[in-house]
C-alpha cells in the first residue's frame, strides 16, 4: 500500500526556521512521503540544509503579503498534494497558506508552532506600526498576520508544540525537538588538544553569545579554547571582542546538518547561555537537544523548559546573564574532567527517556496518522508526563 503523503509548509526555505521543519520531516520520513515547500530558491536553501536529498523540496517566489495572496491558488494546487498539511509556524507564508490550503483541498492541517511568535514583536502596536509603516501591510510575514494568525491557531485540526509555556498556552501534541540515537564517542579534534568548549547555534540576541565571551574573558583555565559555530570572525559581535579574548576563541561558519554530531562529540563542555527574553521563554533551544543526545557536559541557564530538560544532574543549571556564574560553573567542569563525563552521561540518559527520535517519532507518527485517515487526533498529554518517556518505569524528575 502506497504511504500517505505529507506536505511541510515552512515560512522560508533559507532561514534557520526550516531546520524545526526538517526535523518533524525526518521524523515521518520511515511511515510518510514528505514533501517540504516554502518561500525562495531550493538552490539557496539554508546552509546547513543546503545538500539535502533527503526529501523533496519545492520553492515559490511570491511579492509579498498581497503576492501570496494573489499567487496562493496557484501555489496550493501545483505544489501542496499532501494527505495532512503540516505547516511549521504561525506565520503567513506557512499558517497562512495552510489555512487557505485546507479549505481548498479539503485536508486536515497540522500545525506546528515551536516558539512564541507574538514574544518576536513588539508590545507596543503603535510602535510596531510607525517602524513598519507600509510594510506593516505588505511584508509578506508582517507582525500584523502574526498577530492574526495567533487568533486563528484553533482553525488547525491538530497543533504540535515544542516546549510546556507553549502547551499551556495554546494547547497541542508535547514533540520536541528530536534526534537519531548516537553511538557516543569521543571524537578529539586533534590528537590529545587542550580541553574546549562549544557554543552552536543561531548568534541571535537572546542566545546571550556576548555574556558567553564576558565570562570567557575571566576563565582562569588557561589553556581551553571556546568554538563558537555559526559566527564568523568578521561579524560584529567578533570584532568587538577585545583581542587577548579573540585569541582564545575559534569562530566557525556553519556546518552542515550531516556533520553537527561529529563537531559536538569532539568537545568537552557545550554552553547554552539563553536569556531571560519574551523571545525565549518558549523556546526550546535546539542545541540542548543535540548537546543532550551527544552526551556532553552542559552549562545552561533558567529559561522555559531548560531546568527540567536537565534535572537530576544532566546539566549545570545557572542564573541568565549572571556572567560571574557561567565563568564558575566553565571553571569547576573544564578542572573535572571526570565529572563533566558523568555529567554528559546523565544528560544523554534522560535525552533517551523524552527526547530520542524513537520516543517522540512515535507519537508524532501516530498524530500523523489519524488526521491522514480522518480519524480524530489522540488526547495530548502534558510535557514531561511519564507516560510520554520511553520507558514508564524509569522514575522521572
Amino acid at each position: 500500500m502506497a504511504k500517505k503523503r505529507v506536505t511541510f509548509l515552512t515560512v522560508n526555505l533559507a532561514s534557520n526556521a526550516v531546520g524545526r521543519t526538517y526535523l518533524l520531516a525526518r521524523m515521518l520520513a520511515p511511515e510518510f512521503d514528505v514533501t517540504i515547500v516554502g518561500p525562495g530558491d531550493v538552490a539557496q536553501r539554508w546552509t546547513p540544509l543546503r545538500h539535502d536529498t533527503a526529501f523533496e523540496w519545492r520553492g515559490f517566489k511570491v511579492s509579498g503579503a498581497w503576492g501570496l495572496r494573489r499567487e496562493r491558488k496557484k501555489i496550493i494546487r501545483s505544489l501542496i498534494d499532501g494527505d495532512v498539511i503540516y505547516a511549521c509556524k504561525p506565520i503567513n507564508a506557512s499558517f497562512g497558506l495552510g489555512l487557505s490550503a485546507r479549505k481548498w483541498l479539503n485536508k486536515p492541517l497540522l500545525l506546528d508552532n515551536d516558539d512564541w511568535e507574538l514574544g518576536f514583536i513588539s508590545d507596543s502596536l503603535y510602535w510596531e506600526v510607525r517602524l513598519f509603516k507600509q510594510r506593516w501591510l505588505t511584508d509578506l510575514n508582517s507582525p500584523l498576520y502574526t498577530r492574526l494568525l495567533d487568533r486563528r491557531m484553533g482553525e488547525a485540526d491538530a497543533m504540535t508544540v515544542s516546549s510546556s509555556f507553549l502547551q499551556k498556552r495554546y494547547g497541542g501534541h508535547w514533540v520536541p525537538h528530536s534526534r537519531p540515537v548516537l553511538e557516543i564517542t569521543r571524537q578529539p579534534l586533534e590528537g590529545d588538544g587542550p580541553p574546549t568548549v562549544a557554543f552552536a547555534g543561531s548568534p541571535r540576541q537572546n542566545k546571550g553569545l556576548d555574556i558567553l565571551l564576558k565570562a570567557w574573558a575571566k576563565l582562569k583555565h588557561p589553556s581551553a579554547r571556546l568554538r563558537i559555530l555559526g559566527l564568523t570572525a568578521d561579524s560584529e559581535l567578533a570584532r568587538n571582542t577585545p583581542a587577548e579574548v579573540r585569541a582564545r576563541v575559534d569562530f566557525l561558519d556553519p556546518i552542515p546538518y550531516e556533520k553537527l554530531p561529529g563537531f559536538l562529540m569532539s568537545t568537552d563542555v557545550i554552553v547554552i547561555p539563553q536569556k531571560a527574553t519574551n523571545a525565549s521563554i518558549g523556546q526550546l533551544p535546539m542545541k540542548l537537544m543535540d548537546a543532550m543526545s551527544a552526551g556532553r557536559a552542559i552549562v545552561s541557564t533558567e529559561v522555559s523548559d531548560i531546568p527540567r530538560w536537565l534535572a537530576d544532574g544532566a546539566g549545570v543549571v545557572i542564573e541568565p546573564e549572571n556572567v560571574e556564574a557561567l565563568t564558575h560553573a566553565l571553571d569547576k567542569l573544564l578542572a573535572d574532567p571526570a565529572r563533566s563525563q558523568k555529567m554528559g552521561a546523565l544528560a544523554r540518559a534522560r535525552y533517551d527517556i523524552f527526547g530520542a527520535d524513537r520516543v517522540v517519532g512515535s507519537r508524532l507518527c501516530e498524530l500523523v496518522g489519524s488526521l491522514a485517515e480522518g480519524k480524530a487526533p489522540p488526547k495530548p498529554l502534558p510535557a514531561f508526563d511519564p507516560a510520554l518517556a520511553a520507558s514508564p518505569a524509569v522514575e522521572v524528575g
